[in-house]
């Protein structure tokens, strides 16, 4: 069976390029430790199809639920965005496809004013409770997270993957 790719989007919290070392924790098992390349959001990569990539793991293609992340940050800040994977069901009211391997949309569904944040209301960093800033109107929250920090959420699955 075909795994689906999840994809954690992100950019640096100030210019030029910097190479800060994350490691990301999906319910208890390490999904990525190392460093980054990271830039600052510019109009040009601040959408979904254009934003950097800051690390990729797998889910089976079939997962639908929450699962728990922990991602420690450290030498240098990073703002944390949009999580987008492939082979995805989407349904935007009486519009429904599916998208392939190359094809990346959110993990969450669209809700009545088209955004969600597969990351819920429950994100802490360094254990303290944050409030979500939709400003951007992205689809998802943004959160800059410091070095030597803590960022901690879930993350809710509710398209299944569909293989083509």
């Amino acid at each position: 069976m075909t795994n689906r790719t999840v994809k954690i989007l992100g950019w640096a919290s100030g210019p030029g390029l910097v190479q800060p070392e994350i490691t990301a924790v999906l319910d208890g098992e390490t999904v990525f430790s190392g460093s980054v390349n990271a830039v600052e959001m510019t109009k040009e990569n601040e959408s979904e199809e254009t934003a950097p990539t800051l690390f990729t793991f797998e889910i089976p293609i079939d997962f639908v639920g929450t699962k728990h992340m922990v991602i420690s940050v450290a030498k240098s800040a990073l703002r944390f965005g949009q999580i987008v994977a492939n082979y995805a069901k989407v349904e935007i009211g009486e519009i429904v496809y599916s998208t392939g391997a190359d094809i990346y949309t959110d993990v969450s569904k669209y809700n009545s004013d088209c955004v969600q944040d597969p990351r819920g209301e429950e994100v802490t960093i360094n254990g303290k409770k944050q409030q979500p800033d939709r400003k951007l109107g992205n689809g998802t929250w943004h959160w800059t997270v410091t070095p030597g920090s803590t960022f901690e959420h879930n993350i809710t699955f509710d398209q299944a993957g569909s293989e083509e």
